[in-house]
């Protein structure tokens, strides 16, 4: 656990991951750098422990990309960088780049073949008042305030990419679509598109 001040802000960090009640073993990674003020959970998925190695990829990846970039510019900004500042285009070139090591190492190692990564990452640059969140999958970021909990992302799965398709769909059309279908993940193509969103501390 870390404090430290910022502003009018102290942070605290602490990290903890569990298996749960439905598997045997833990596909859940985390990373925890207050001094980068970077925080990322991975959730892995693919057969023969493949997830975990998925999992572990990404936060290696966005790890070392933060470092890397410390003293080095950032790459060129793409077109879906469109509005973000350099801290929100740091955060979402690292999960792109951790997309690509994933899909490489799936592609070319056939143990690995199939395997892929939810992410959901904060950044809260020393010195800001922001956060910038970025999230590819169903792992999720909240937001507690004066006693409300809000989720700030959005699960890319079939039952929400129907429901912005068709918003008017009822509890009877929602119980026929599978539940746990995720339709966006790291490694399942080489390019990735990762939804940002920055809210004020």
């Amino acid at each position: 656990m870390t404090d430290k001040p910022r502003g009018a802000l102290r942070i605290a960090a602490a990290g903890l991951t569990d298996v749960g009640r439905q598997r045997r073993h833990n596909e859940d990674h985390i990373l925890v750098r207050p001094e980068l003020g970077l925080y990322v959970v991975a959730d892995g998925m693919g057969g023969h422990n493949a997830g975990n190695v998925a999992s572990a990829l990404v936060t290696t990846s966005i790890d070392n990309f933060f470092h890397a970039t410390e003293t080095d510019a950032l790459p060129a900004p793409k077109a879906d960088d469109a509005g973000l500042n350099d801290n929100a285009r740091r955060i979402a070139h690292a999960v792109r780049k951790a997309n690509r090591d994933v899909y490489e190492i799936s592609s070319t190692h056939q143990q690995h073949h199939g395997m892929g990564s939810t992410v959901v990452a904060a950044y809260l640059p020393p010195g800001s008042d922001e956060v910038h969140v970025a999230h590819v999958g169903d792992s999720r970021c909240y937001r507690v305030r004066d006693g409300e909990i809000k989720q700030l992302t959005r699960d890319h799965s079939l039952i929400n990419d129907a429901l912005e398709i068709k918003p008017d769909l009822t509890e009877a059309d929602l119980a026929r679509l599978p539940k746990n279908i995720i339709t966006r993940a790291l490694g399942m193509k080489d390019v990735v598109k990762v939804d940002m969103r920055t809210e004020k501390m």
